[in-house]
């Protein structure tokens, strides 16, 4: 999906189309389905502010699910969910900040 969004004959309408789809296939829970999915759809929502309640939703998931040894089961899933959830600062009250948020908080770095 991501992949598909950067290339350069993506326009607007495309990807609107796209992410609206992936947004319908989100459950209620957040989650879509297994854990790599659901994080790189988090990724892939955070790309357009129509869709990023859903992508915060998805990370929100991530974190409900994480292991009590800091995973979330096999390599790749740990990694994926870490990457989807580094695009977002989890404070341990788990609170949820953009990168723009944290900008406009006056953070250099997340």
């Amino acid at each position: 999906m991501l992949l598909i969004l950067s290339l350069p004959s993506a326009n607007a309408a495309n990807v609107e189309k796209a992410l609206s789809w992936l947004g319908s296939r989100q459950q209620s829970n957040g989650g879509f389905g297994y854990t790599t999915n659901t994080a790189f759809a988090s990724l892939a929502l955070a790309l357009s502010p129509e869709h990023v309640n859903a992508s915060i939703m998805a990370a929100e998931y991530l974190k409900s699910v994480q292991n009590s040894d800091g995973g979330w089961g096999d390599v790749i899933s740990t990694a994926s969910a870490l990457r989807a959830l580094s695009y977002y600062n989890i404070s341990a009250e788990g609170w949820i900040y953009t990168h723009l948020e944290l900008a406009l908080l006056g953070a250099t770095s997340l």
